[in-house]
């Protein structure tokens, strides 16, 4: 649902906002909600469904009280884990849920149709991004707005922000009232903020960290139309300089993108702006970027809807809007190829090798596009804050179950529960045993037949072995399971000692034959330059198991 007090990003609302004059004796303000997802009431949410059902009904076949009921059901069952211990949620929306900022939304787009019924006078600039309202009010009915605001529920509080020395941050941006009443606004940073950006010196692509200075500069410039050129550059380098950027690309570009600016048409990192960078760098440089693609680019859906602004006539403040109109106000069409002209593949970042594989794609492939990824995040540098998943209740997982008579292993894949895995291993077995209480032999077809289920079991029928089901340990997990198969034969191709069929691994292409041997080659000598102390029996723990490097990769 789309209202007209939402804002898409802070270049739609400087866009509104600049050259704006508002009457005298009035002051912006900003209201922000406390807590605003896990204060949702239930009831809120389904009578927003019913006052909306007309235009929600056009994208699903359910019927509004199936509809209503699925939902509250997705409300009524939040739980989370927290030091072992699960909880339920009992009010509000879940935080990380994808459903909760939409039921968020539609809430508060119910609540400013609500309020601004009840004032007794007419709002004349209100603008809406999640939770954060930016208002022009009558200085002498802050405080009778704020209140009716929080008297619409009990659980949706505001707390308020009134301009201070005639400036008011709003978003990333500071909304700066001047003598004449006319709005206007610069690129702000909260004094908290830390200025980091890609580093010059990070393992990325270059065209990525082009497009971040590409994509930094052309905000600066864009929410800020009335500052002069020095100082726009000045707050440029002083965040470039201390990611490390070189002052002559730093320079270039941001003189480019000013003179762009300056012309007036929109702005935003493009394939030939990246072309242009790459013809400009030496030669040495530029051969990094020359496979450079539109899917490598960072924020471009937010500066591709950048509108300059200086050359706007002054605009007095608009009526209200009608609380029944609920178009979106249409942008301009976009002169880039759709998204459905090509394809977009998502590959590790490997320098030289991605700019090849990326090369060989668009001669063969021109409708592919390469994005390029990092295998390793900032993530994997922190400490894990949320509880672990026990083992056996991992899906998706490739598991090993080591043999109590001998030193081999069986290696399997599930896409079920582990635990659930497991139940029917130990099921087979069960059935091999009743089998041999009853007299059955090896020879016979019951037994052959039993024995051919998995690896396992024709292990424990031949060798007469058991497996130590409760020593079972994970190997590798992924959360798309059609990768399962191929890393379940990646480990036994370099597991000499598995009871799995050689005719496991006969589908896997030779082209990582080698790259498997190197792999089993480095943990054999990583086993040998560091071996593991010996642990007793008892103090093992599954859920305590690190993965290696190659199990993590």
């Amino acid at each position: 649902m789309c209202s007209p007090h939402n804002i898409r990003d802070s270049f739609t609302f400087a866009s509104e906002i600049n050259r704006m004059k508002i009457p005298e004796n009035h002051v912006v303000v900003s209201f922000d909600v406390i807590s605003l997802f896990t204060n949702i009431p239930k009831e809120l949410v389904i009578q927003g469904i019913f006052r909306n059902w007309e235009k929600i009904k056009r994208h699903t076949q359910i019927n509004l009280d199936l509809f209503q009921e699925l939902v509250a059901f997705c409300l009524d069952t939040s739980y989370f884990m927290f030091r072992a211990q699960v909880y339920h949620q009992q009010f509000g929306t879940a935080m990380g849920s994808p459903l909760s900022p939409i039921l968020a939304d539609m809430v508060l787009d119910e609540l400013i149709d609500t309020v601004v019924q009840r004032l007794d006078y007419v709002i004349n600039f209100l603008k809406k991004y999640v939770d954060d309202f930016f208002l022009v009010l009558p200085r002498d009915k802050v405080d009778y707005t704020l209140q009716v605001f929080n008297s619409y529920n009990e659980h949706l509080q505001f707390t308020v922000e009134v301009e201070n020395e005639n400036k008011l941050p709003f978003l990333d941006v500071v909304v700066i009232r001047g003598d004449d009443q006319m709005l206007s606004t610069e690129w702000y940073a909260k004094p908290i903020a830390s200025g980091r950006l890609v580093n010059y010196f990070s393992y990325h692509p270059l065209p990525q960290k082009m497009n971040v200075i590409t994509n930094f500069i052309n905000r600066v410039i864009t929410l800020s139309p009335k500052a002069d050129a020095q100082t726009l550059k000045k707050i440029v380098h002083t965040i470039l300089r201390n990611n490390n950027y070189p002052t002559n690309l730093i320079n270039r570009i941001f003189h480019r993108t000013l003179s762009h600016a300056t012309a007036g048409p929109p702005l935003g990192p493009t394939s030939n702006s990246i072309a242009n960078n790459v013809n400009s760098m030496p030669h040495h440089i530029a051969t990094h970027t020359t496979t450079a693609s539109t899917a490598n680019t960072e924020a471009t859906s937010t500066t591709s809807t950048a509108t300059h602004t200086t050359t706007n006539a002054a605009t007095s403040i608009p009526t209200a809007p009608d609380p029944d109109q609920n178009t979106c106000t249409p942008t301009a069409p976009s002169t880039h190829p759709t998204t459905d002209a090509f394809k977009y593949v998502s590959l590790p970042y490997i320098p030289q090798l991605s700019q090849s594989i990326s090369r060989c794609l668009q001669q063969e492939y021109p409708t592919v596009k390469i994005a390029n990824r990092k295998v390793n995040t900032v993530g994997h540098l922190h400490t894990r804050v949320k509880d672990r998943i026990d083992p056996m209740q991992q899906h998706n997982v490739i598991y090993q179950i080591p043999c109590s008579d001998c030193n081999q292993v069986y290696i399997g894949m599930t896409t079920n529960k582990l635990r659930k895995r497991l139940s029917g291993h130990q099921s087979n077995i069960n059935q091999l045993n009743r089998l041999r209480d009853q007299g059955y032999t090896n020879t016979d077809q019951a037994m052959i037949q039993q024995s051919s289920k998995t690896a396992l079991t024709e292990h424990c029928v031949k060798e007469d072995h058991r497996f130590a089901l409760q020593q079972t340990k994970i190997l590798d997990k992924t959360h798309n399971r059609s990768t399962l198969p191929l890393l379940e034969c990646f480990h036994i191709y370099n597991t000499h000692r598995t009871v799995n069929h050689r005719t496991d691994v006969e589908g896997l292409s030779s082209i990582y034959c080698g790259l498997l041997r190197t792999i089993a080659a480095k943990q054999v000598k990583r086993t040998q330059t560091n071996p593991l102390p010996p642990q007793h029996p008892s103090t093992s723990n599954p859920d305590n198991q690190q993965p290696t490097d190659d199990q993590q990769q």
